[in-house]
């Protein structure tokens, strides 16, 4: 997960600009050579498998999703690799099932250009960009040559701009500084993809240009915010600073400074500066980590963190400055994706291993800073079915490990997690719909500990392990929800993790983890499984914990026969009671999320019945009925509209 470059050319990521600049003079490409105006012409293929080419695509259009590249001269054509079809032709793509899939390898070379005259030269081409499964050893790239395309001397990966499988695919406008060839007499510029599956690639309108660029830039990718999207007011952690600066043009920048701010509900909460002198062409400053922290606020709100970097050089492209993520302090909930009950729409995605493999984990990692006092209750989770017509039986079992971290940074095994509560969640196809599977709250029960009171400054994995009942009839993984990261930056945990692995802090936080390649189902087999962190660049999962106020009786019991109604409730909530027995004293406390208490009910001599409760006078929020009988005591969480 580390990233280990920080000044490497080769990994130059593109720049995109609106217009040429006023100092722009077209030195190839200034004749139609690379519109694609009814062919490739010049431009050829390269690549190992001979069914791996590029054409010539005269609509312009990808076949697979109907996306038409959107080039000044798109009319005419462009070059086209049509990596679904390729992978189509090999498969049946209507039954392809989960990858992995045929990968494709290939290059576009172009025909040689006499850069000889320029000193300072800028590729710029129209792109549609349409990925799926990229491999981690492959990806996009275009490729310079200085010898006539007989060697590749200098290698640049592009980034995923367009989101997996979202619904509009955009045409990106590129430049590309490519000092590797000024004044080169012999120059040939590749466009290679490397082990792609799906969908396209589309190029059209290259040229190459004499001009000098300066442009400094914060990448969307790679910046740090909050350990969690939501964290509860009781437990505000430390935020580690640190977002990647690049230098993207063939002149520097001068006297680059990066701001960070931090706005919250009453306004400015932090502003603080890095200063990095100035920034050579070209170059890439990543990972650096600030010294300094933001400790968050405890007043409940959205926060926005946002970096920006200033110069004292004319920046080609503003809009690529900065950048910023939101974070939520308040409830009873760590989450690290916002619920569907509140974005008010199904936007999370179904996401499972390759393989086919139908045991796996998911988990996301929770730091507790102030444990003393609160309890874990709930471990909340979502699935979706992708394959299945319908609803095929499984049981879920939520575990809630306390995570002692032998520093390595990388996994959770076995021998460092220990198991705190558990609860279990039967997923009957009888009983339940797709809609419902979306949220399940799963009650926690101690195991393995005296008592679900969570300990100070301690890591702790809220855990769901997955074991359908019949295996046999699964053609497609139970799908865990989540996001993938470059979706929404709101829930990318992978810089976080990054900063604080390489600040000196003696506990580091995490975002989620998964273990792809349970056996068999069994407890041993879900107890034994290590929870890895490698998924945390990917995706995010929704794994919520859920807490509340430690009761100080010591004979919890949250098997007793009570229910609260309605929930939610707005003038009086029913607390209904079926006993073993009669219980001399039933105690009942309800408390505000800080603990405080607001009511209070004592009964005598009862075993079964119903205490009504009117909470008209409370604010609207959450809130915690601890209901104390002979039995033993039992907390409910009710909200108040």
């Amino acid at each position: 997960m580390k990233r280990t470059f920080t000044t490497l050319l080769s990994l130059s990521l593109f720049v995109c600009f609106a217009i040429t600049g006023a100092n722009a003079q077209v030195v190839w490409g200034a004749n139609g050579e690379g519109e694609f105006d009814g062919g490739l012409g010049d431009w050829y293929t390269i690549a190992a498998d001979s069914a791996d080419v590029w054409v010539w695509e005269a609509d312009a259009t990808a076949n697979f999703r109907q996306a038409m590249i959107q080039s000044p001269s798109a009319a005419n054509g462009c070059a086209h690799i049509d990596l679904a079809g390729l992978t189509c032709a090999i498969i049946d793509c209507a039954n392809a099932g989960p990858p992995p899939y045929p990968q494709h390898t290939a290059i576009l070379a172009s025909p040689v250009m006499d850069l000889s005259s320029s000193a300072t030269p800028v590729l710029k081409y129209s792109q549609l960009l349409d990925d799926l499964n990229g491999d981690a050893n492959g990806g996009y790239f275009v490729l310079l040559s200085d010898d006539g395309g007989a060697t590749w001397g200098d290698t640049m990966r592009l980034a995923i701009v367009n989101e997996t499988n979202g619904d509009v695919i955009n045409t990106e406008d590129i430049s590309l500084p490519i000092d590797f060839l000024a004044n080169k007499a012999n120059a040939t510029i590749g466009f290679s993809v490397v082990l792609a599956d799906f969908y396209a690639w589309m190029i059209d309108d290259v040229q190459v240009v004499n001009e000098t660029i300066s442009d400094g830039v914060v990448p969307e990718g790679w910046f740090t915010t909050a350990p969690n999207w939501r964290t509860p007011a009781s437990q505000v952690d430390l935020v580690p600073l640190m977002a990647d600066v690049e230098s993207r043009g063939n002149v520097g920048v001068e006297n680059a400074i990066l701001n960070a701010t931090i706005q919250g509900p009453s306004g400015l909460e932090f502003e603080g500066s890095l200063e990095y002198g100035n920034l050579e062409p070209t170059t890439n400053y990543w990972n650096v980590v600030w010294d300094e922290f933001y400790t968050m606020s405890d007043e409940e709100g959205t926060y926005t963190i946002s970096y920006e970097l200033v110069s004292d050089s004319e920046d080609a492209e503003p809009s690529n400055n900065s950048v910023s993520a939101n974070f939520v302090v308040g409830g009873n909930t760590f989450n690290k994706v916002i619920p569907e009950s509140e974005a008010g729409a199904n936007y999370l995605v179904g996401l499972a291993p390759g393989g086919g493999n139908v045991y796996n984990s998911y988990a996301n990692a929770y730091y507790i800073p102030n444990g003393e006092g609160f309890q874990a209750t709930t471990i909340s989770t979502g699935f979706e079915f992708t394959s299945n017509a319908t609803i095929q039986p499984a049981t879920i079992i939520a575990h809630l490990y306390l995570w002692i971290d032998d520093g390595d940074g990388i996994a959770a095994a076995t021998n460092e997690k220990f198991l705190v509560a558990s609860g279990e969640y039967f997923m009957d196809p009888d009983e339940v719909n797709f809609f419902e599977l979306r949220n399940i709250d799963i009650e926690l029960t101690p195991d393995g500990a005296e008592t679900l009171e969570l300990a100070p400054n301690s890591q702790y994995i809220a855990t769901v392990h997955v074991n359908p009942l019949t295996p046999g009839d699964f053609n497609d993984p139970i799908r865990q929800l989540g996001m993938f990261v470059d979706t929404n930056r709101d829930f990318s945990y992978g810089p976080m993790q990054f900063a604080f692995e390489n600040s000196g802090t003696q506990v580091r936080r995490y975002g989620s983890m998964w273990a792809p390649d349970g056996v068999d189902g069994t407890p041993s087999d879900n107890l034994n499984r290590t929870l890895t962190s490698g998924i945390t660049t990917q995706a995010t999962w929704y794994i919520p914990l859920e807490i509340a106020i430690f009761s100080d009786a010591d004979d919890i019991n949250n098997n007793l026969n009570v229910s609260v109604y309605p929930n939610p409730a707005d003038t009086d909530v029913s607390i209904e009671l079926a006993l073993e027995s009669i219980s001399e004293k039933v105690n009942i406390t309800i408390l505000d999320i800080q603990g405080k208490e607001v009511i209070r009910e004592n009964r005598e001599n009862l075993q079964n019945g119903v205490i009504s409760i009117n909470v008209e006078n409370l604010s609207s929020g959450v809130y915690f009925a601890n209901i104390a009988t002979d039995e033993g005591t039992i907390s409910k969480r009710i909200i108040i509209q």
